[in-house]
């Protein structure tokens, strides 16, 4: 193989490895850079072209075993929000910075997924969160990192869950 022929196939390897590497850094952004995007944007005022899309199941349903994400999503209730309907509840959406991010220092638990929503802007994520983990105490994982439990994840999607489940998650964030 000639040294031209060389230099024009590593060129490409390099850009191709470039790509995948833009494209993990875009849809498995680092939460505190993400919330820290997302408190841009509402900031602005632009969340018209922002969705939310929730899937959940009851939390209080006992499973044998721990849900993934993608097992829930396949079989849970999906919501989905879209920016004119967020706008009403921007005060609310304006907590979120990675000022309430704790990180988790236990050793890492389990994801049992009964909730599970991503924000996005057009076709791409901003952020998403699932819940719940934690042995001794809850935890939450954003952009799949675990973090201790904040009251506004849960409350940012109370005004858009369905009446009983909504009362439910009122309840659990009081006690």
């Amino acid at each position: 193989m000639s040294l031209r022929k060389c230099i024009i196939l590593g060129g490409f390897i390099l850009a191709l490895l470039a790509l995948v590497l833009i494209a993990i850094g875009v849809t498995n952004m680092r939460p505190e850079r993400a919330l820290n995007n997302f408190s841009r944007i509402v900031e602005q005022g632009n969340i018209e072209n922002i969705s939310l899309t929730i899937y959940y199941i009851n939390p209080n349903i006992f499973t044998p075993f721990a849900i993934s994400v993608s097992d829930l999503r396949r079989n849970a209730n999906e919501i989905v929000v879209e920016g004119n309907d967020l706008k009403e509840y921007i005060d609310l959406f304006s907590q979120i910075n990675s000022d309430v991010l704790i990180f988790y220092e236990h050793e890492e638990s389990i994801l049992d997924a009964r909730i599970y929503y991503v924000f996005r802007r057009g076709n791409r994520k901003i952020f998403d969160v699932a819940m719940w983990g934690g042995y001794d105490e809850a935890s939450i994982f954003i952009n799949g990192i675990e973090f201790k439990m904040n009251n506004i994840f849960v409350e940012i999607i109370i005004p858009f869950m369905p009446e009983h489940l909504a009362e439910n998650l009122k309840g659990w964030i009081e006690n």
